[in-house]
């Protein structure tokens, strides 16, 4: 199991966990930027340990840096360039994607 992911995951619990109790004061940055940067982390964490333990003749299974680019890629994509060309709910950031790439960095060497 990769370490770091499954770390930032625990993160990712735990910061929500703050944020939706409101006993604590969330700083802007990162209720801006802190989800993005987890995300990729947590999500690419969830679907390979949901693989290796699904089936078991994969329980080696890792994914791979060109998987963890092209889901960068997809993110940067879906979430900064076409939602905010169809809802007002979405802005475009690309510090965002700047987080995504982090995120799969972070990822990736784990």
């Amino acid at each position: 199991m990769r370490i770091v992911p499954f770390i930032f995951t625990l993160l990712a619990v735990l910061y929500k966990c703050i944020e939706y109790s409101g006993l604590v004061a969330i700083p802007s940055w990162a209720s801006s930027y802190l989800e993005d940067l987890l995300a990729i982390p947590v999500i690419l964490f969830i679907a390979e340990y949901s693989v290796q333990k699904l089936h078991h003749s994969w329980s080696t299974y890792r994914i791979s840096k060109v998987d963890v680019t092209v889901v960068v890629i997809c993110f940067a994509v879906y979430f900064e360039a076409l939602l905010p060309c169809f809802s007002n709910n979405f802005t475009s950031d690309p510090i965002d994607v700047v987080c995504y790439t982090a995120g799969g960095f972070l990822f990736s060497i784990s």
